[in-house]
Parts: structure tokens; sequence; C-alpha cells
């Protein structure tokens, strides 16, 4: 099943509560944020989630700047792979406090559209230019070739086991 059939055959069931309206104006708002600026500039708009821990239900959830939650459970692979990406670069940060350190990360983008994957890839790339180690682990070509381009560096390939 496509992801396409996945959200037709949840909205008809009403079961799809993750409202994306607010991607339709990102680079706009994006633009609007970041004019006059000075600084880093923006890469995530005020539209953007929050990633948040319900300690009562046990569970990751996202708090939208309207104050709607939504449980990972009920967000699409795509979107919950994102949210997986956030937590552990915070928990990295907050965990070494202030130091630099490493992740081994092995395809956990598998999920994501072209335009995701090369953001998602360039936050990474941002990262290690920081001083963070990051060892990225894929099956796939595309992937392998965009973090290539992203990255200015050749890919490592290891050989297949029998």
């Amino acid at each position: 099943m496509t992801w396409k059939e996945t959200d037709e055959k949840l909205i008809r069931r009403g079961e799809l509560i993750l409202d994306l309206t607010f991607l339709e104006k990102r680079d706009e708002e994006l633009k609007s944020m970041n004019t006059g600026k000075r600084g880093p500039r923006y890469r995530l708009t005020n539209s953007c989630a929050r990633v948040r821990y319900d300690s009562k239900a046990e569970k990751i959830m996202v708090v939208r700047p309207s104050g709607e939650i939504l449980y990972s459970e009920k967000m699409s692979k795509r979107a919950t792979d994102q949210c997986y990406l956030s937590i552990r670069i915070a928990l990295g940060k907050k965990i070494l406090g202030g130091q630099k350190g490493f992740f081994v990360m092995d395809d956990i983008f598998m999920a994501s559209d072209n335009n995701k994957l090369n953001n998602q890839l360039k936050m990474l790339n941002k990262l290690s230019r920081d001083g963070w180690q990051i060892i990225y682990l894929t099956a796939k070509d595309e992937i392998k070739e965009a973090l290539e381009r992203i990255s200015g560096k050749a890919a490592i390939e290891l050989a297949r086991l029998p």
C-alpha cells in the first residue's frame, strides 16, 4: 500500500489528525522570519511542532502551535521518523552538556520523500560541520548519493556479508 492510499484510507475512517497545511506556506514564512535577521538563519518555521514526552501516557507527542496534541501512533512513518531524529539530537546535546559526540544511524530516513530527505541530511551535515561525528548506514543508493552530494564527501562502502 502506498502512502497516498494509506492517507486516503485513514482520512475516510477519520483517523488522520495531522494537519499539514502549514507546509504550504513554509518557504514564504521562513523568508519572512529571516528578513533582516542577524546571526544564524531560521530553518524551521513557527508553524512547526514541539516534541514532548507525556509521562502519564508514556508516549511521545507533538504539540502544534495551536495547542493541538498528536501522539506518535497517529502520525505517518515520515513524521514519526522526523520526531525521533529531533529527539536523538536533543538527547545527545543534553547528555553531553555542550560537548560534541557521535551518532550511529541505520537508515532512519527510509520513509522520507526527496525533499524531506535532503532537509534531514542537510541538518546532519550541519551537525557534522559543528563537530559531531555521524555514521549513517544505508542500503539505498539514493540516500548514499544524497549524502555524498550534500556533504561533499565520498561514502565508504562496506563489503556485503555472504
